[in-house]
């Protein structure tokens, strides 16, 4: 499924009951699962929802400057971190597979308007299974 920043945008608990966060383009919905007590407004990793926020996966840096798609600049060790993030999303803890995958973020970083990878995917891709 394509999901538009605007739709991802409106999923961050406050102006729709959702909570679904972008990790390398991918879209997971985080609401069950105890993810409000992680995502929901006011808890520590609130600034993820309703956008991509890969880098701040690698430097934690929850700030506007940090929620930011961005990995150009990160070292080996910070890609291979936003990908065990990203496979904890895809499934593997109990927590986890509570949450699931929406789709894409069509027109965003990491794929085009039509969901097809972007060379920052392909790029990314490259660096995580060095």
């Amino acid at each position: 499924r394509l999901v538009t920043p605007d739709e991802l945008a409106t999923r961050n608990g406050v102006d729709d009951p959702s909570l679904w966060l972008a990790i390398v383009g991918r879209v997971f919905d985080v609401t069950r699962g105890g993810g409000a007590r992680h995502y929901a407004r006011g808890m520590p990793y609130a600034g993820f929802v309703g956008r991509d926020g890969t880098r701040a996966f690698a430097t934690g840096r929850f700030d506007e400057d940090g929620l930011v798609p961005d990995v150009d600049g990160l070292s080996d060790d910070e890609i291979l971190g936003v990908r065990r993030w990203l496979e904890f999303y895809e499934g593997g803890s109990e927590e986890r597979d509570a949450y699931r995958e929406i789709g894409v973020l069509a027109g965003g970083h990491y794929y085009d308007a039509n969901g097809v990878e972007t060379r920052r995917k392909l790029a990314f891709d490259a660096a995580a299974n060095r």
